[in-house]
């Protein structure tokens, strides 16, 4: 296990690999320390070119740690193209829960690998925003930078 923790226009991200995948990615308050790992100076390189807006999916794998329920949840959030959105109801129902909802959110909001798992490309059925662990400001942030204009 290692750790880095790299600057980003949405804040100071902490990146954690275990077993060259990437179990956690988050933003935090503590300052950067550049990574010396190779896999983690991949990783961060490929965050760098994806809010320069050079790259529209990451190569690398993910390995987070939560329920099942909440990793089918993050699974389907993988298949959100870079540029478009889904509604929490939408994931519900492609999960075959169409009444789930809340419990998709719940999940979403307990996404441990934010940008690869992209929480940020889910909104409400009525077109808003909705919630965002580092902050809905953010995830405005995010999706702007990915020219969806919410």
């Amino acid at each position: 296990m290692s750790f880095c923790i790299v600057d980003s226009p949405i804040g100071n991200l902490f990146i954690k690999e275990t077993d060259s995948t990437i179990s956690l990615l988050n933003i935090t308050l503590e300052r950067g320390s550049e990574p010396t790992a190779p896999f983690l100076k991949q990783v961060a390189h490929e965050i760098s070119e994806y809010f320069r807006g050079e790259r529209e999916t990451f190569s690398f794998k993910v390995s987070p740690a939560g329920t099942e329920f909440q990793k089918k949840v993050w699974s389907e959030l993988q298949k959100i193209p870079l540029g478009q959105v889904k509604s929490y109801k939408e994931i519900a129902i492609e999960l075959g829960a169409p009444n789930s909802a809340r419990a998709v959110g719940t999940a979403i909001g307990k996404n441990p690998i934010l940008l690869r798992i992209p929480c940020h490309r889910v909104i409400t059925s009525q077109r808003k925003l909705g919630g965002f662990s580092a902050g809905v400001d953010k995830k405005r942030s995010l999706l702007n930078l990915e020219k969806v204009y919410i």
